[in-house]
């Protein structure tokens, strides 16, 4: 990326004025109210991004020192969780790339591979197209330095001794996307291949709204997507951050956390800030 939330009257009110352009830039949050004995945070990532572009500010990195516990989408500290990652990476059913594909763009798709990712695709033919486009995505970034937000507050996390855990289970994640079709998926990665160059500038503008906290230009970029096309916006991303609200509702009553997740699941309506919000809690922007 199921259920929904019951709807109710928004309760939270803040102490202050919202600054409403503060809020619509914001990626990092303080989570209050509700009977909250201490703030938790909430933080938007991009899994993907130039190292070089990745800053943690004072208050940040202050929030993962104080957490009794921080949370990704997955539990990124696990190493059974990384091998259910390996085993969800290929189809089910014995379906091979070659089922998916006519014999010209199997062949345009492992010329690709080759020639611009110098990569065998006959070694992978087992592997959902996905994972094939995943493994692309470094190729279209505007920088050879790289790393994730998620992965550089674990390792930040990791040095402060605290304990990580995941939102939902590979799993259930692997569970999300195979609701996709495979279909959807090769027709996806054909798409990569054929708009490679218009990609590269969609990544870069990525990037740069990410540094800029640009969150309205995220929003029209994800808006765009043939994902959101394709009707799947409610599996990706709204279905899955009402189990997240479900899950910090039981969590946030007994300590105060750090939450990291993709910023794509913050804004908007069926957002993580407005779900949470819905519930009771006070929501603000955390200043850096």
């Amino acid at each position: 990326m199921l259920g929904l939330l019951l709807p109710i009257l928004l309760s939270c009110r803040t102490s202050r004025p919202v600054n409403k352009d503060a809020e619509k830039n914001a990626l990092f949050w303080e989570i209050s109210g509700r009977g909250l004995s201490s703030p938790s945070y909430l933080l938007g990532t991009i899994h993907l991004a130039c190292k070089d572009d990745i800053v943690f500010g004072e208050k940040l990195k202050a929030a993962v020192r104080g957490a009794q516990e921080v949370y990704f989408e997955l539990d990124l500290d696990d190493p059974a969780a990384s091998m259910s990652m390996l085993k969800s990476m290929k189809m089910m059913n014995g379906k091979t790339l070659k089922d998916l594909f006519s014999e010209n763009d199997y062949d345009r798709l492992k010329k690709f591979f080759k020639d611009s990712l110098s990569v065998d695709i006959s070694s992978m033919n087992q592997y959902k197209p996905f994972f094939l486009l995943s493994s692309a995505y470094p190729k279209l970034m505007p920088c050879k330095n790289m790393s994730g937000v998620d992965m550089e507050v674990m390792k930040l996390a990791v040095s402060n001794k605290k304990t990580i855990s995941g939102l939902e289970s590979v799993e259930f994640q692997a569970s999300v996307f195979d609701s996709i079709t495979y279909e959807v998926q090769a027709k996806e990665l054909l798409n990569l291949i054929d708009s490679f160059a218009v990609y590269k500038i969609y990544m870069a503008k990525m990037s740069a709204d990410y540094r800029s906290r640009n969150m309205g230009s995220l929003q029209e970029l994800m808006s765009r997507t043939d994902f959101d096309n394709a009707g799947t916006e409610e599996l990706i991303l709204n279905g899955r951050n009402r189990n997240w609200v479900r899950r910090l509702n039981e969590i946030l009553p007994g300590k105060n956390i750090f939450v990291a997740v993709g910023a794509g699941h913050l804004p908007g309506d069926q957002g993580l800030v407005n779900l949470l919000r819905k519930e009771g809690y006070t929501v603000r922007p955390a200043e850096e």
